[in-house]
């Protein structure tokens, strides 16, 4: 370990304390580095979860620790362009990174759209313009689906899974009860400080992907890796930009990187019938659910096709499904799949939300004709209409 990630580990030991002097630590820090390359803060912060630091904490301390950068970061601010005309050395128009960065612009733009909000006198009853936090919501889903995970599985680097993906989380949740505030009048002065502190906290977290983040996953991951992205990205919705611009180079490539499933004549034979490939894909796509399964090993093997209420990017296929979820969902996941593999529990129901539809997600053992585990099938069910129905129903 070079004696520089060292050093950054002791800054961020320092200012984590609970009575640390943060101007005073800060001021030494500036003092020994004048530029910090940002991969280095992140092996140091991988070093520290390596060595037993729990990421629960680090993420508690994730803004104190960046702000102990501000400043410091070599090239801070100028991971790649954000113009459409391209120059030598930097960025396609289309590439993911550019269009993350893209959307930090909008996110910015729209944080300082809020602040006269903020500012005016309570009573004000002009509405909100709250409802837009869900783009944000849907830029964070972006990250946790498809940067952090591939940084985890294929290059072991596990610290922005861990730590940023939990501060995402965090400023979400918290977030989530504005969404549908109308006027000033409906937000105590408790509340208004409150969501003062989270909207610093998402302008800290614009800070962290563009000048920590980004510039460490460029260094990391292959063209490859970035084009897999560029497809998977599309596939979400584009409310922070008109439309995602079109990375000409990843089109050209588009049948070799995809996976294009090749027709066949096989009959699969069943207990109680036959059904070619065709219907065999035609059932499993008709059925109401959106349909995930993973095998024994927890390796997403399968899932159906059609539009997800909860998004299964192209790049998990093959991964673990522990990886594919943020901290706090990836531990109920493995506690569910281990009941699975070791008792004789054989369903785990969830109801929850999404964007204000109701859904039950029901996880499930599979076993061979002996009962031998081999494998969890994820059932997600749409409740609008039943939920609908019901109300209907008995409601009268």
């Amino acid at each position: 370990m070079s004696q520089t990630v060292e050093r950054i580990k002791y800054y961020l030991l320092q200012i984590s304390e609970t009575d640390a002097d943060v101007a005073e630590i800060k001021k030494q820090f500036k003092k020994e580095f004048e530029f910090v390359d940002p991969t280095l803060i992140l092996q140091a912060e991988q070093t520290l979860i390596d060595q037993g630091v729990p990421s629960e904490e680090l993420s508690k301390l994730c803004d104190l620790h960046s702000s102990l950068f501000h400043g410091a970061i070599k090239n801070e601010c100028a991971t790649c362009t954000r113009k459409e005309d391209q120059k030598d050395g930097e960025l396609e128009l289309g590439h993911p990174i550019n269009v993350f960065l893209m959307e930090n612009d909008a996110i910015e733009s729209y944080l300082k759209s809020l602040e006269p909000w903020l500012f005016e006198d309570m009573m004000n009853e002009r509405e909100y313009p709250f409802a837009l936090l869900r783009d944000l919501f849907t830029h964070y889903a972006k990250k946790g689906d498809l940067l952090y995970p591939v940084l985890k599985e294929k290059y072991h680097i596990s610290g922005p899974s861990d730590v940023m993906w939990t501060v995402d989380d965090t400023i979400r949740d918290g977030l989530k009860p504005f969404v549908k505030v109308k006027s000033l009048q409906d937000v105590d002065k408790c509340q208004k400080k409150e969501l003062e502190k989270l909207l610093e906290k998402v302008r800290e977290m614009i800070y962290k992907e563009n000048n920590i983040l980004y510039p460490m996953v460029l260094k990391t991951l292959s063209e490859e890796d970035f084009m897999k992205i560029y497809f998977d990205l599309r596939t979400y919705q584009t409310s922070l930009l008109k439309s995602y611009p079109v990375w000409e180079k990843a089109e050209q490539q588009k049948e070799e990187l995809l996976f294009n499933p090749k027709t066949s004549n096989h009959v699969f034979t069943f207990n109680h019938g036959h059904l070619s490939q065709q219907q065999a894909e035609g059932v499993l796509n008709t059925i109401p659910f959106e349909l995930s399964f993973v095998d024994e090993n927890n390796i997403n093997t399968y899932f159906n096709d059609g539009e997800k209420l909860l998004k299964r990017p192209y790049q998990a296929i093959g991964r673990n499904v522990i990886s594919c979820h943020p901290p706090k969902i990836a531990k109920m996941v493995e506690a569910i799949i281990e009941q699975f593999k070791t008792t004789d529990r054989k369903s785990v129901d969830v109801f929850t939300s999404k964007n204000d539809t109701p859904i039950l997600i029901r996880y499930m053992k599979v076993t061979d004709p002996n009962g031998k585990y081999i494998g969890c099938l994820e059932c997600v069910l749409d409740l609008t209409d039943i939920e609908k129905h019901y109300q209907e129903k008995y409601q009268k």
